[in-house]
């Protein structure tokens, strides 16, 4: 759910539509770069955290690991917002998820 809600959020937003501006002023400023950088690693903490808790849950695999889960999950959603001409489409989260975290048991085809 969180991811789709992301995924939403990035198709169309205010938010959105600041983020290439964002990124250029931080590349110039080092007070919005701080910003920038402090702002995204508390937004990311959330889906790390319930990756660690489905990691632990046994939901998701043990050896995986979650800030860099999360970076990837989170890496899609935003390259197409970003860098493509069609951004992710939030009907695909549960795809997404599963793509990036699989299930514990690798023979269970889906948890989706």
């Amino acid at each position: 759910m969180l991811v789709h809600h992301v995924a939403e959020v990035a198709v169309d937003s205010m938010f959105c539509r600041c983020i290439p501006a964002l990124i250029e002023g931080a590349r110039h400023d080092s007070r919005l770069r701080e910003f920038h950088h402090r702002y995204s690693a508390k937004r990311r903490q959330s889906l790390t955290d319930l990756i660690a808790e489905g990691i632990r849950g046994g939901e998701f695999r043990a050896s995986c690991d979650p800030d860099l889960a999360a970076q990837a999950i989170l890496g899609a959603v935003f390259y197409g917002r970003l860098m493509s001409g069609e951004p992710f489409d939030p009907s695909k989260a549960s795809q997404l998820v599963a793509a990036v975290l699989g299930p514990s048991d690798p023979a269970i085809p889906d948890f989706a």
